[in-house]
C-alpha cells in the first residue's frame, strides 16, 4: 500500500491554497477545533492536510492517524460491502430479502435487497429499545406494520440498513465488523480504525480505548461543549466507526485499483434507486448520489458533517472531509471536488436574478462557511414548482432552489 505521509499544519501555517483557504476559513467561522483533509485521484494522494487540534482540553494537533468519528460516514464501507457480496454472487439487489431471511413476516415478502440498501423499503424506526443484536432488531421490526408500500418513497433511518446488514451477516457468515476487516480492511490495509463498544451500565458507560481519537465538540455560546454520538453496537454498519484520514484515503485508493469493486459494480452503487413512480429516491447501493459540475458523484456524510467523503467515478476522484465539531453541513467535500473536477456543460442562464441576493445574504452562515463572497446569480430554470439558480462563489457554484412555498434549498 502507497505509503501516506500527512503534514500537521497549524492553522498560521496553512499554505494559500483554494483547499486550505476555505478549511481555514470554515474552522474560523464554525469555531471547529480540529479538521483532516485527504484528496485522491486515480489511486495517489494528490493532497492532504491536517489542521487545528484533536483534543481541545488537551491541545493536541490532528495528524494523518487521528481516529474521527465519522458517524453515518461508515456507511460509505457498508456500501461497499454490499456491492463485494454482489460481485460474489452471494446477493443479488432485485433478490426478495425472504431469499435471504426465510423468517421475514408476509409484509416483507415484496422488499428487495434493493429497497433495503435505498432506504425505500417502508421498515418503520421502531425497533424494541430492549433489542441489543440485530437477530433482536430484526425480531422486534419483523412485528410492526410498514410506514409505506416497498419503493414508494425513501425515508432515511436506521432500520431498512439494520435488516440489509443481517442479511450480510448470514450471507458470509461473519459478523459485521469480522467481515468489515476481511473483505475492506485487509485489502485496503487499514491500520487505525476502529469502533469504541460502548454499552450503558447504568449510571456509568464503558467503552474501548481508542488510541488518538478526537474529542467531538458542539460550539454552545462563546464556547466549546463535548457533544460525541453514543452508537449501539447493531448499528456500526450505519455509524460509529472511528476512523483516520490515512485509512479512508486507502479505501479511495483500492476503489481506484480495482482491489474492491468493479467498475460496473461501483456504477451501479452510484446509480439512483428509482421509486415507484418514476422519481430519484436520492440513494443508491446505500451510497447518497448527486453530482459534481455535472459529473455523477456518490459518498455519504455523518454527524451532520464530522465526516464528508465524495466520489467521482468518472474522475477517479475522492474527496475526504474530516472534522471534530457538530456545527457543520455536510457540503464541504463536494464544493473542494470542484477544484478538481473539469465542468460539463452547464445549462445556459434564462437571465440574471439580482433579486434573489438578499435571500442568498441571509442564508445559514454553517452552508456557505467555507465560501468566499457571493458573486454572480443566474436563473437557470423557471416552472411553476420550483425556480433554480446558479450562485458563484470564487471558484465555487452552488445551485440554489427555490420551491412555491418560498424555501431556499441547496442543491448538492
Amino acid at each position: 500500500m502507497q505509503r501516506l505521509a500527512f503534514a500537521a499544519l497549524a492553522l498560521a501555517s496553512v499554505a494559500a491554497d483554494p483547499v486550505d483557504t476555505a478549511i481555514k476559513q470554515v474552522m474560523a467561522r464554525m469555531h471547529v477545533p480540529g479538521m483532516a483533509v485527504v484528496v485522491v485521484r486515480d489511486g495517489r494522494v494528490i493532497k492532504e492536510a491536517s489542521y487545528g487540534e484533536a483534543s481541545v482540553e488537551h491541545k493536541v494537533p490532528v495528524g494523518p492517524d487521528t481516529r474521527f468519528q465519522i458517524a453515518s460516514a461508515t456507511k460509505v464501507l457498508t456500501g461497499t460491502l454490499v456491492m463485494l457480496l454482489v460481485q460474489d454472487g452471494k446477493l443479488a439487489l432485485d433478490a426478495p430479502v425472504a431469499r435471504y431471511l426465510p423468517d421475514a413476516p408476509p409484509a416483507w415478502r415484496t422488499i428487495t435487497i434493493g429497497h433495503l440498501a435505498a432506504h425505500a423499503a417502508g421498515i418503520p424506526d421502531k425497533a424494541d429499545p430492549a433489542a441489543t443484536t440485530l437477530d433482536q432488531v430484526t425480531a422486534s421490526l419483523a412485528k410492526q406494520p410498514l410506514a409505506f408500500a416497498p419503493g414508494a418513497k425513501a425515508q432515511y433511518g436506521l432500520s431498512d440498513v439494520a435488516v440489509l446488514t443481517r442479511v450480510l451477516e448470514k450471507v458470509s457468515g461473519m459478523a459485521f465488523e469480522e467481515l468489515l476487516r476481511a473483505r475492506i480492511g485487509k485489502p485496503a490495509g487499514f491500520g487505525c480504525s476502529a469502533f469504541e463498544h460502548a454499552i450503558d451500565d447504568g449510571p456509568t458507560r464503558r467503552a474501548d480505548l481508542i488510541p488518538h481519537a478526537v474529542g467531538v465538540y458542539r460550539w454552545e455560546g462563546d464556547h466549546q461543549r463535548t457533544a460525541w454520538y453514543f452508537y449501539k453496537e447493531w448499528t456500526y454498519s450505519q455509524g460509529g466507526l472511528f476512523a483516520c484520514p490515512r485509512d479512508l484515503a486507502s479505501w479511495a485508493i483500492a476503489m481506484d485499483s480495482g482491489k474492491l469493486l468493479t467498475p460496473a459494480s461501483e456504477q451501479r452503487a452510484a446509480t439512483p434507486f428509482r421509486l415507484t413512480d418514476g422519481t430519484d429516491g436520492g440513494f443508491g447501493v446505500v451510497f447518497t448520489t448527486g453530482s459534481v459540475r455535472g459529473h455523477r458523484a456518490y459518498g455519504h456524510s455523518g454527524g451532520p458533517a464530522l465526516a464528508d467523503i465524495i466520489r467521482v467515478p468518472d474522475q477517479k476522484l475522492t474527496v475526504i472531509v474530516l472534522a471534530n465539531s457538530k456545527s457543520l453541513y455536510p457540503n464541504l467535500a463536494p464544493l473542494l471536488a470542484q477544484l478538481y473536477v473539469p465542468a460539463k456543460p452547464q445549462p445556459p442562464a434564462l437571465r440574471d436574478a439580482p433579486e434573489l441576493r438578499v435571500q442568498l445574504e441571509k442564508i445559514d452562515p454553517a452552508l456557505i462557511a467555507g465560501l468566499p463572497p457571493l458573486g454572480r446569480i443566474e436563473l437557470i430554470e423557471d416552472k411553476a414548482s420550483t425556480k433554480r439558480y446558479r450562485a458563484t462563489y470564487g471558484k465555487f457554484v452552488i445551485v440554489w432552489k427555490l420551491g412555491a412555498d418560498g424555501k431556499l434549498e441547496q442543491e448538492l
